[in-house]
């Protein structure tokens, strides 16, 4: 699961290591993005917009932070923005939290393959307003001992697949879900 991260970067680098479209963006980098702040993210037009964090459907008394890989494309509330409205969500690092003992340790996940991280997301219009959620799947490697669920991970050349709805195969999809070959540093932080 992915509760809180990191967007502590300057959009321009990060559209020039991306090749993104200059967005213009009015957004000050920050230190947590909390469920329902609005943070960029990147729609398959290849721009970077302001987008809040959560679906709202009308059956949901909160929002809908995050979904689940294995199951995205056939759950009612997120299947058809898997197959029409992927989109993905950078940050500097992501959030999470190891119990153990009655006491929990903050950690701060980043990459050691890639200067940020772009996660899995998918993007929906409620009422007004364009929400997103982060895709997960299950642990793997280095995140095995903090949580059991993590964001779904995009290295730099696998964005354009991710975001290309035409070509996006089931098979491609459930190898990206095992997260092999994506290099984790784990680092407590103070809460």
């Amino acid at each position: 699961m992915c509760g809180r991260y990191s967007f502590d970067v300057n959009i321009e680098e990060l559209e020039k290591y991306y090749g993104l479209t200059e967005s213009q963006l009015d957004f000050t980098p920050k230190e947590e993005i909390f469920p329902t702040n609005t943070a960029p993210v990147l729609i398959a037009d290849g721009k970077l917009r302001l987008v809040e964090w959560g679906f709202k459907p009308s059956f949901q008394k909160g929002v809908l932070i995050n979904a689940r890989g294995e199951t995205v494309h056939e759950k009612k509330t997120f299947q058809e923005a898997f197959q029409r409205r992927r989109c993905v969500v950078f940050s500097s690092g992501f959030y999470e939290w190891k119990k153990e003992e009655g006491a929990s340790t903050k950690f701060l996940i980043t990459s050691d393959d890639e200067p940020f991280l772009a996660m899995a997301g998918l993007w929906e219009v409620f009422g007004d307003t364009a929400n997103f959620v982060i895709v997960t799947t299950a642990s793997a490697d280095e995140m095995e001992g903090i949580h059991p669920r993590m964001p779904v991970l995009l290295h730099k050349d696998e964005i354009r697949n991710y975001l290309n709805h035409e070509q996006m195969n089931q098979a491609w999809w459930n190898a990206l879900l095992l997260q092999e070959g994506k290099h984790l540093t784990l680092r407590a932080v103070e809460k």
